[in-house]
């Protein structure tokens, strides 16, 4: 749960409804998000999943500079099954 303004609301829910659409009609697409850290943005994130997430052995790479910074799981999702299959090592600490 995150506590956001009017604003921020709508355009998260915008944002959401986007990812849903891309989902359901299988389109990839780069979706930007704005964050304003001096400003009025301020969210305490909490991701919740019904299944437990594995730490990284190999932490993912995110360059902090450039603009936008992506955060792409289908990147880590080739990273898994690279090491899975090619590697065939775990990628997660045990």
């Amino acid at each position: 749960m995150m506590d956001v303004t009017v604003s921020q609301a709508i355009v998260l829910k915008k944002m959401f409804e986007f990812w849903n659409t891309c989902g359901s009609t299988g389109m990839s697409r780069t979706v930007g998000f704005m964050v304003d850290g001096d400003g009025d943005f301020d969210p305490k994130c909490i991701i919740t999943t019904n299944k437990q997430l594995p730490e990284l052995k190999e932490p993912m790479k995110i360059n902090e500079d450039a603009d936008p910074i992506d955060f792409d799981y289908d990147i880590l999702n080739g990273h898994i099954r690279r090491w899975e299959e090619e590697d065939g090592r775990n990628p997660f600490k045990e």
